[in-house]
């Protein structure tokens, strides 16, 4: 087996390592809780059940079976996606997640992949050109915006595109006026605002880091070696900056696409969009704890994934993986 394959065989192993250990704790902790089960599975919509209708779910949610076969049926439910069902929702719980999810991966999906990209770009000239005016623009509004909450910028954007200018809806993901194409323009055009507020905050949170990486790169000796052999800047830029840019930028904008069913959370509650941010916050103020499960699963879920993926990626992108695979293996 060669030194790149134990690499990736290892952060395998880890990944279903840290995800039944994830998996065994949520299944754990609601047995462990003092009280009544049903309670701690269900929070306050277990109030004034029946003897009837709490032995139903005790059957249901399998709290009459042995501990070890509570555990396997809870791991084929979550493979199998049921999540349970929503007491204050009245629906599977796997059904509203199916409702909302997309929603978010519509409105959070672009706006990772467009500002991610203007921050490489921005990052890269500056890096390369620093002083330059749109390098001090650029740090400057980075560093005012790492002063501002998220949800307060989202209502600021409101204020100025909004209200102050009427170029956009306040507010929700369509008129429901429209049919066929309309309809789809229509929800193009609720989502613009969202899309931009979370474009510019991807971009102005990834900016410094990213700048600092490419301004460091810049000093070294390859660089100045690629110089004076009379290669252009745009050459370097592109043949080597950037380049050496990808695995950070890499990692950063899939860490970015594993944290957007929760990253948006802020965003879809200033502008009452219907995804997974405002379904979470609902069910936290309803203590729908099925629902608050079947999403931190999810979420788990897909974080996991993605890092996975990322490591995937960066090991691919990174040739010097397999030395430090061989040198810890020698030592």
């Amino acid at each position: 087996m060669s030194p790149r394959t134990k690499w990736f065989a290892m952060r395998v192993v880890r990944f279903v390592a840290i995800s039944f250990l994830i998996l065994t704790i949520v299944f754990i902790l609601p047995r462990i809780m003092p009280g009544d089960p049903v309670e701690n599975l269900l929070g306050e919509a277990s109030i004034g059940l029946t003897d009837e209708a709490r032995e139903t779910l005790i059957h249901k949610y399998r709290l009459d079976m042995p501990i070890w076969d509570q555990y396997f049926a809870f791991l084929v439910s979550i493979f199998t996606f049921d999540f349970g069902y929503s007491i204050t929702r009245s629906m599977p719980v796997s059904t509203l997640l199916s409702n909302r999810l997309p929603w978010t991966i519509i409105l959070t999906l672009p706006s990772i992949l467009f500002g991610s990209m203007l921050a490489l770009y921005t990052s890269i000239r500056c890096g390369m050109s620093q002083g330059s005016r749109l390098d001090r623009l650029m740090s400057t509004a980075s560093i005012y915006f790492e002063t501002i909450p998220g949800f307060l910028f989202a209502m600021i954007m409101i204020l100025i595109f909004s209200i102050q200018l009427g170029l956009f809806p306040l507010s929700h993901l369509r008129s429901d006026e429209y049919s066929g194409i309309a309809d789809i323009a229509d929800i193009i055009y609720h989502l613009t605002l969202p899309v931009l507020t979370l474009v510019v905050s991807i971009l102005l949170g990834k900016f410094l880091i990213l700048r600092n990486n490419v301004m460091q790169m810049s000093h070294e000796n390859y660089i100045f070696v690629a110089r004076s052999k009379g290669l252009t800047e745009d050459y370097i830029r592109s043949k080597h900056i950037m380049r050496n840019t990808m695995p950070v930028f890499l990692s950063m904008l899939i860490m970015n696409i594993g944290f957007m069913i929760s990253g948006a959370l802020m965003i879809e509650i200033v502008f009452s969009f219907q995804g997974m941010g405002t379904l979470l916050q609902s069910a936290i103020t309803s203590q729908d704890y099925p629902v608050i499960q079947g999403i931190f699963i999810l979420l788990v879920a897909w974080v996991l994934f993605t890092n996975l993926f990322a490591e995937f990626i960066y090991g691919v992108a990174d040739p010097r993986i397999g030395d430090s695979v061989d040198k810890r293996a020698n030592l």
